[in-house]
């Protein structure tokens, strides 16, 4: 109960610092030069996304407290928090901030990518085809954001050895 408590007050202080970040993002410009996208859309996009999981993040909490609450139950078992995992993803992130750089977006986050969902997997028996997928997902999911980046928002991602 006592974790659906936080969740429910951390949805409510997201969701205002959401509202807020809009509000402050509604004062920059929407456009850059030449019809590139100015400095307004990203907090813009950023603060509608925060408002919109917040919101969702207040419903489910407050559901999972009515229905808490119903059924008389206590929380029983609480999350178990795999340190390996978290550690993990932590030093991932380390080594991506450190050759972000040198290597470059598409290298290194194909890099992070691939490592962390095989982090993330470790539960689960990987085979050959798994990898193979993991890997295909990387290297599409790194092309289509340094696609947008660069296309869309018109933002120079750091190319690193690739030029």
């Amino acid at each position: 109960m006592q974790e659906v408590k936080v969740q429910l007050y951390a949805s409510v202080l997201f969701l205002v610092f959401g509202i807020a970040m809009l509000v402050g993002s509604l004062a920059m410009g929407d456009l850059g030069l030449v019809g590139a996208a100015g400095p307004g859309v990203m907090p813009k996009i950023t603060s509608i996304a925060l408002i919109g999981l917040s919101v969702g993040l207040l419903i489910q909490s407050w559901t999972e407290m009515k229905s808490v609450k119903t059924k008389g139950q206590e929380e029983t078992a609480r999350t178990k928090v795999d340190k390996k995992t978290v550690f993990g993803t932590i030093v991932i992130l380390l080594v991506y901030s450190v050759m972000i750089v040198p290597l470059g977006f598409m290298i290194s986050s194909i890099f992070y990518i691939f490592c962390q969902s095989i982090l993330l997997r470790t539960n689960l028996n990987l085979n050959k085809k798994q990898i193979i997928i993991i890997a295909l997902i990387s290297v599409i999911v790194s092309f289509v954001i340094n696609y947008v980046f660069t296309e869309y928002f018109a933002l120079a991602l750091p190319r690193g050895i690739l030029g």
